[in-house]
């Protein structure tokens, strides 16, 4: 399997499971590759990249609203919205805790590329919003991404 690194990517169109995407970064593009790998193996049934958006209607300035990288359906009514994040900034953590708030039956996980003493504290703040915190880099060089 290639090995893809953000050096070699850094957004614009690319095909992947016969569909074209534009994705806003290496590491996006890679985690739709991990997805549809997992898809074709029969581990989820599905995904979707950045298919809805949710409005935070009582916000008047700021984040109003929030649209999730990835949706992974692993079945007809089984899903999680997946946030892939090369870095982390307060914003981010911002959305999570309006999703939280204003749409509580979402469930989302933070695919961040990996997680260092400069950015720990941050994503241990957005850990209370989110149901999960998946390092992609460590996971990606597993399976030879």
């Amino acid at each position: 399997m290639p090995k893809y690194t953000q050096q070699q990517f850094k957004k614009g169109w690319s095909e992947v499971g016969g569909k074209t995407y534009y994705f806003r970064s290496g590491l996006e593009l890679r985690w739709a590759k991990y997805l549809q790998i997992l898809k074709e193996l029969g581990e989820i049934e599905d995904w979707e990249y950045e298919q809805k958006l949710f409005w935070f209607e009582k916000i008047k300035r700021g984040t109003n609203s929030y649209k999730p990288d990835f949706k992974y359906i692993v079945s007809k009514d089984d899903y999680i919205w997946q946030e892939v994040k090369g870095y982390i900034m307060q914003r981010d953590c911002t959305k999570f805790r309006r999703m939280a708030k204003y749409y509580p039956d979402e469930q989302i996980v933070l695919v961040i590329q990996r997680i260092t003493k400069k950015n720990k504290l941050l994503v241990d703040r957005c850990r209370k919003y989110v149901v999960g915190v998946i390092e992609a880099e460590k996971l990606l060089k597993q399976i030879g991404m």
